[in-house]
């Protein structure tokens, strides 16, 4: 990984944990909508870190629409 890429889902991480902490859930479609300018690749890679690192759950949503869902501790 690049750089530049490390950087983009880093940055994407401190955005989707600020929503969720926010909001508790989170569509992955709508987060994927609001950086659409940054590669998917990156998205479901911060996605699946911010999983490893216990932050979040990814649940089945409306529609099988994936749902991001804020880990309680």
């Amino acid at each position: 990984m690049t750089t530049r890429e490390t950087v983009q889902v880093e940055k994407l991480k401190v955005s989707l944990k600020e929503a969720l902490l926010e909001y508790h859930t989170y569509y992955l479609s709508e987060f994927q909508n609001r950086w659409k300018h940054v590669p998917e690749s990156a998205v479901i890679q911060a996605v699946d870190e911010l999983e490893k690192e216990n932050f979040l759950t990814v649940r089945a949503g409306r529609k099988n629409a994936k749902m991001l869902v804020l880990r309680e501790a």
